[in-house]
């Protein structure tokens, strides 16, 4: 893999060439463009007629309209963008279904729930969290749970689609594997800057946060590398985004719904270390996060994950 990283490559197994091709620089700016018209196409008519206060966006049950509506629109648009500006199939961009597809999938939705939980349980162990209510999980809890599972599926999948997808195999193809993997990290990293509050956040933090979004990419597209499909790596962004919330009522990229969850409803302890906890953002922004990406992207590498 090493005297490959640095040289153009097919990440994805397509045939032909491009029938129309843009400029290389663009194409970062061409995968905000896509977000940015995917999420104002669907969210802007929603606070406009009434539908939702923009205050109410990640509460429940606005949240559901939140994973499902704009991150379709994000997909529809960029797959419409492959097939008739470049002229290519879906395959050009790890989409397409094979007989791994579902096996990628399933790897990567138990590696994506299994890598959560130990993160969860490890800052738990060191203190960092404490129950905050006891309440017995019903049956009738279960149902924002199962919404929300297919709803992490559609945010993750759009991600995983564009960025992993697209914006990764295409700078592979124009310029290195290594420029796909460090241009698609940077370019998540920035979309995800608008959740830290500058104002109350320290340097170590701000570090930790721009090191968990370049560790969270670089380890999306190992797996995409590793598997040459976008499966494995939207299944482990699902389930890692959905243990958070359903499992133990902590937040996701700092969107926390309140809901009853199926083991335990955790909180940060107050005199805990933020760069423990996580903070108002939740685990991801643990420094136990970091860690565990770093091992993670390292075990890939050397095939004993992911195999």
């Amino acid at each position: 893999m090493r005297h490959t990283m640095f040289q153009k490559r097919k990440i994805f197994d397509s045939i032909g060439p491009e029938k129309r091709t843009v400029w290389g620089p663009i194409l970062p700016i061409l995968a905000i463009v896509f977000l940015f018209i995917g999420q104002m196409a669907t969210i802007v008519p929603a606070v406009e007629t009434g539908l939702m206060a923009e205050e109410d966006f990640e509460k429940y049950p606005n949240i559901i309209y939140m994973l499902f509506v704009p991150f379709s629109a994000i997909i529809l648009i960029t797959m419409l963008w492959v097939r008739f500006f470049e002229g290519r199939t879906q395959a050009s961009i790890g989409a397409a279904f094979s007989s791994n597809s579902f096996r990628d999938f399933r790897l990567g939705y138990g590696y994506g729930l299994f890598m959560a939980f130990i993160i969860v349980c490890g800052i738990w162990g060191l203190g960092g969290y404490e129950r905050e209510n006891n309440a017995a999980f019903e049956l009738s809890d279960s149902i924002p749970l199962v919404i929300l599972l297919f709803g992490f599926l559609v945010q993750a999948g759009a991600e995983e689609y564009l960025f992993r997808g697209w914006l990764f195999s295409r700078l592979a193809e124009r310029y290195s594997v290594f420029v796909g993997i460090v241009g698609n990290a940077v370019i998540f990293a920035l979309i995800h800057l608008p959740i830290v509050d500058f104002s109350n956040t320290s340097i170590l933090m701000l570090v930790l946060s721009i090191s968990m979004s370049l560790l969270f990419s670089i380890f999306l597209s190992l797996i995409v590398l590793k598997q040459k499909s976008i499966w494995g790596a939207v299944a482990w962004h699902a389930a890692w985004n959905w243990l958070f919330i359903n499992m133990f009522g902590l937040a996701t990229t700092g969107t926390e719904l309140g809901l009853n969850p199926m083991i335990a409803d955790l909180k940060a302890v107050e005199t805990a270390p933020v760069w423990l906890t996580g903070g108002l953002i939740g685990p991801e922004e643990s420094i136990l996060t970091v860690i565990m990406l770093v091992v993670g992207s390292i075990l890939i590498a050397k095939k004993k994950i992911f195999k």
